[in-house]
């Protein structure tokens, strides 16, 4: 009966510790909350508990579905982050703005309109590549009216050099040879 009642007792001392341990994975499971790009330490930390249980407790953790699922909810996350960086950079590239920074512009701005919504939301320097385009329409703008007023001007030079021409050209006469009468 001794004996047994040690056994007893090392079981409900084991039981006690895996509950125990259990309870310990399943708060760091719940403490991730929802998942944001800072979450991974919390998910890293949650995992590494929960991987380290012995196989006899890992069943006590009813919570294993949240862990999962937050894996996977950061896993996407980071993969739209990642995506919304890379645009982020291809703006970033576009520099000062000058008539030369249209193609540049142009695949900022392809890039930015193929993300998907929610990734476009991520992307923090979207008013740059609106500010670039606004900047580069005025000094297009700019550069058309510059190239109508020089235009203008030579057809104004042209227009006056061909009538100051006009008035030097003088009108040519007739020349009638003088008659000589006959000698006699």
């Amino acid at each position: 009966v001794g004996s047994e009642m040690c056994i007893r007792d090392r079981d409900k001392a084991k039981k006690a510790a895996m509950e125990k341990e259990a309870k310990e994975v399943t708060k760091k499971i719940n403490d991730i909350g929802t998942v944001t790009l800072d979450s991974k330490k919390a998910i890293e930390e949650a995992r590494k508990a929960y991987d380290s249980m012995s196989k006899e407790a890992k069943p006590l953790v009813k919570n294993l579905k949240v862990l999962t699922d937050a894996e996977k909810a950061y896993d996407e996350l980071k993969k739209k982050s990642d995506q919304a960086k890379g645009v982020e950079n291809v703006i970033n590239q576009i520099g000062e703005v000058t008539l030369d920074s249209e193609a540049a512009i142009a695949e900022a701005r392809k890039q930015y309109d193929a993300l998907p919504e929610d990734v476009r939301a991520m992307v923090t320097n979207g008013k740059t590549l609106t500010d670039a385009e606004a900047s580069l329409a005025n000094q297009q703008e700019e550069a058309r009216l510059a190239e109508e007023a020089r235009l203008a001007e030579e057809a104004r030079l042209a227009e006056e050099a061909r009538l100051a021409e006009e008035q030097e050209v003088e009108v040519p006469y007739e020349y009638e040879e003088p008659v000589i009468p006959p000698y006699e």
